[in-house]
């Protein structure tokens, strides 16, 4: 067999491959080389479309309003993805019906790339339009607590206080509990519980709690030092005070654990605190 015919075995092999028909639907068959140009656009379609948004908003710079940028940016992303994800399907030429009777896990694994694209975008609007959270705000979502600091088109990032980075879809800020602590107007109470062992003075202790408060704190803070209860081994102490939720706070805590240890031993307990669901 020479050469150039065994090329031309070789490319019309390629051609039936190419051409596989994976299944029929209606008098549409959708092939092989419909899945593989559908997930290559899929793929390049989400690695450029968040840069389509804020390329036209800032052709469009010099009308819009500073304060409108970003829900314009948000829409432009939203219709672009919507028509671009359409259009992707034309051109592998499946049909958007198809995806009502395929059970093949190409076709399921692309119908539910395209939902949770859309998805995310359109979350991605309402979180615009209805600002629950800013990019500096600090939340609380599926118990993570931190700050956010990027609102992307399909996910938010959140910069938690161990220095954790965390990705969020955007559906799954709609979708569950959310506690914005920026946004709350109002102090919240702080406790923390400290017990001392009953062979220290307990004069001593309670004059250095309140004078390592006094040396620690801010009038901001204003901390109060209560000897709630004792027991047969300790002094059990209350220390309460108002602070909004920030990193400030947050640190707050983290240094009062430090010195407490420091000024009175290695042998009392400091119980993590809770925020009291209480208002200030």
């Amino acid at each position: 067999m020479s050469l150039d015919n065994s090329f031309g075995q070789f490319l019309i092999l390629l051609d039936k491959i190419w051409h596989f028909v994976l299944i029929s639907v209606g008098n549409k068959q959708i092939e092989l080389s419909n899945i593989i140009i559908a997930f290559s656009l899929f793929y390049f379609f989400l690695r450029h479309y968040h840069k389509i948004g804020p390329f036209l908003v800032h052709r469009l710079a010099e009308s819009v309003a500073p304060e409108n940028k970003e829900m314009i940016e948000k829409i432009f992303s939203v219709l672009i993805g919507v028509v671009l994800a359409i259009f992707i399907l034309q051109i592998a030429n499946i049909p958007l019906e198809s995806f009502a009777f395929l059970g093949g896990a190409l076709a399921l694994g692309l119908g539910l790339g395209v939902q949770h694209l859309i998805n995310n975008l359109l979350s991605s609007l309402i979180i615009t339009i209805e600002k629950p959270l800013s990019i500096g705000d600090i939340i609380t979502i599926d118990g993570k607590t931190g700050k956010v600091t990027d609102i992307g088109n399909r996910c938010i990032t959140l910069n938690t206080f161990s220095n954790a980075t965390l990705f969020i879809p955007n559906s799954s800020i709609l979708q569950s509990s959310l506690v914005n602590w920026t946004k709350e107007s109002k102090p919240l109470i702080h406790r923390i519980q400290l017990m001392v062992p009953k062979v220290l003075d307990i004069d001593e202790v309670t004059e250095s709690i309140t004078s390592l408060l006094d040396k620690k704190t801010s009038k901001n803070i204003s901390p109060k030092v209560i000897l709630e209860s004792l027991n047969a081994n300790y002094y059990i102490y209350l220390i309460t005070y108002k602070a909004k939720i920030n990193e400030d706070s947050l640190l707050f805590k983290h240094h009062l654990n430090i010195e407490l240890t420091k000024a009175l031993g290695t042998k009392i307990i400091i119980e993590n605190i809770d925020i009291n669901k209480a208002w200030a």
